[in-house]
């Protein structure tokens, strides 16, 4: 179950976001996970001339006015199939399960908007938007209390055109870019 759609939760979170930020109502707190209900675009095709597994937040680009910072996360993957996609099942899952502690924190902590996943050659990059830009120390920091058994390395910068979302697996809206091959 979410934390959002949980009552005592959501009533602590509501009392607390009034007593520490009275001028921001309840909703802020919930649009921090929205992308857990957002609908997202699944896609295959391929980057670099290997094969990609895209996933794109339909409703992320609504934050691009106010976030135009990008922390690209890069988990690299265990196990790969001759493909340099995720092997099987089980490192699938696993790679899912990091992927969601990983935005769960960067959208509590870093206020981020969780934008995009491509998965392609033995990684999996997580794209995630901010309003401010965060130090290194700050992620790490953050990054240390997952525990995470995967390594993966991140890249902090201003993309105010949203470059990656925009131009990965276009929407009807941005149809005349196209990735390079």
């Amino acid at each position: 179950m979410y934390p959002c759609a949980n009552n005592a939760y959501a009533f602590r979170a509501s009392y607390l976001l009034e007593m520490y930020w009275p001028s921001r109502p309840f909703y802020v707190f919930i649009l921090f996970m929205r992308y857990k209900t957002a609908q997202w675009l699944n896609a295959e095709g391929k980057l670099d001339g290997s094969k990609a597994v895209l996933r794109k937040n339909l409703s992320a680009g609504e934050a691009k006015p106010t976030k135009p910072t990008v922390i690209m996360l890069t988990i690299i993957v265990t196990q790969t199939n001759q493909l340099s996609l995720p092997a099987n099942d089980a490192e699938l899952n696993a790679l899912d399960a990091v992927e969601e502690q990983v935005a769960d924190l960067f959208c509590q902590t870093f206020a981020a908007e969780f934008a995009l996943t491509v998965t392609c050659d033995g990684t999996r990059d997580l794209f995630f938007y901010t309003a401010k830009v965060p130090s290194d120390n700050e992620i790490e920091n953050e990054m240390a209390h997952l525990n995470l058994t995967y390594d993966y390395d991140f890249v902090v910068q201003e993309d105010a055109n949203w470059d990656p979302y925009e131009i990965l697996c276009p929407t009807p809206e941005n149809q005349n870019t196209s990735p390079t091959s």
